[in-house]
């Protein structure tokens, strides 16, 4: 539980000794990049799966075609290739799992416990591990608004919720030599993270709202048809 940086990898630490034992106590950074890659594959199974029953087979082609294509772009590629890495892939099928169990099922269901589960794991896997079940209570409080339904009907999860962003904030840990690389307003926040998702023209930020904007305008006729 030692934080190392501003992260408290828990889930990486486990992943790390169970294969050094399972591999006679050598530790081999080949297996866990195989190891990382298997988990990877798994989470858009996974996804391509949850996407295919909610928009049926008609579009399963483009599922897979968006899959393969969001696979292949080649973000931070040095970390593709290191092993230690292992924490990034599982936030990614933690937080897919905490977003199917509770959004996608109802409450106190088999599944619903197993997207709290991950969520919960989630949050001990990286700093932003957290962020996984305030989106999924976020989303839930849009949908009780739509349908009417009384905040008292979900508290068991506002409660997890509420306790989990409590306990992540509380045991932040502020890494030395790191204070430099923080955002300094929100201005500088919005430049730098028009940069990243502008990719590969992080030079021009600006580009980040047309490359979004299809993602933009389907949240715009999804909440619209909500509405209706």
């Amino acid at each position: 539980f030692t934080p190392y940086g501003e992260h408290s990898i828990v889930l990486n630490r486990l992943l790390t000794l169970l294969l050094t034992v399972l591999n006679d106590t050598q530790w081999d950074p080949l297996v866990a990049t195989v190891v990382n890659a298997f988990i990877y594959t798994i989470t858009v199974v996974i996804l391509a799966v949850i996407l295919r029953k909610l928009l049926g087979t008609t579009v399963e082609n483009w599922i897979l075609l968006s899959i393969t294509l969001l696979g292949t772009i080649p973000f931070g590629w040095i970390n593709i290739i290191w092993g230690f890495q292992s924490a990034w892939y599982l936030l990614l099928g933690l937080t897919l799992l905490t977003f199917w169990g509770i959004i996608l099922h109802q409450d106190f269901t088999w599944q619903w416990w197993i997207g709290v589960a991950a969520g919960i794991l989630a949050s001990l896997d990286l700093a932003s591990g957290f962020f996984a079940l305030l989106v999924v209570l976020a989303i839930k409080l849009y949908l009780m608004n739509l349908k009417g339904e009384k905040i008292i009907n979900h508290l068991p999860l506002l409660r997890i919720t509420l306790f989990i962003t409590g306990v992540s904030l509380f045991q932040l840990w502020n890494a030395p030599k790191h204070g430099e690389l923080y955002s300094k307003d929100l201005c500088h926040f919005f430049l730098a993270l028009g940069k990243f998702i502008a990719w590969p023209w992080v030079n021009y930020p600006i580009l980040s709202l047309f490359i979004y904007l299809p993602f933009f305008a389907l949240v715009v006729r999804i909440w619209r048809r909500q509405r209706d």
